[in-house]
């Protein structure tokens, strides 16, 4: 969907379906990338690496939600070490890849992560119970969690507090609703 050289920041959006022969179904990076409260699900590297996102830059993902992406190797995110790249992860949600793992190659721990159901990502190795990707409310489509989901109350507050983010969610809903800030994309 996008290749990115420079500086890029990504916010309340959803990337579905996309497809890269090399790498980077959603988003191939080679710069600065900084993403918040999107959701990245289906996206292929088919004969590559990230589904999600391909990295040799500098890469900071928030409150976002990774789900079903696949390549060969980092079905969500593909971290290319011998380029000195750099990926922190905070309060996010990789789930299911169908091929490659959800993560690959050395990936910062910011908190508040959960993986599912390899342990390939930093964080919580548990289930989210995510929705179909669906109008949710918002301008774009989101996966819903359900209150059972390991992501729910889960987030770190800071995070989820402090800009980009800035207390709200992909469809713009206010966070927290309860006692803390769910994980991932969406607010329950």
């Amino acid at each position: 969907a996008i290749i990115n050289g420079g500086i890029l920041t990504v916010t309340y959006s959803t990337f579905f379906d996309n497809q890269s022969f090399y790498g980077g179904g959603g988003i191939s990076n080679d710069g600065t990338l900084t993403v918040s409260n999107s959701s990245f699900a289906g996206n292929n590297a088919y004969a590559g690496y990230g589904g999600g996102i391909y990295n040799q830059g500098a890469v900071t993902i928030r409150h976002s939600t990774f789900f079903g992406n696949w390549a060969n190797h980092g079905g969500g995110i593909f971290n290319n070490d011998q380029y000195s790249g750099a990926v922190t992860l905070k309060n996010m949600i990789i789930a299911n890849s169908t091929s490659g793992g959800n993560c690959y190659g050395t990936i910062t721990d910011g908190g508040g992560n959960l993986s599912y159901p390899d342990t390939t990502c930093p964080g919580i190795n548990d289930n989210p119970r995510l929705g179909s990707l669906q109008n949710n409310g918002g301008p774009t489509e989101t996966m819903a969690i359900d209150p059972r989901s390991a992501a729910f109350d889960a987030a770190n507050d800071a995070t989820c507090a402090a800009p980009p983010v800035n207390n709200h969610d992909q469809r713009g809903i206010t966070r927290p609703q309860r006692s803390h800030c769910d994980i991932g994309a969406y607010e329950y």
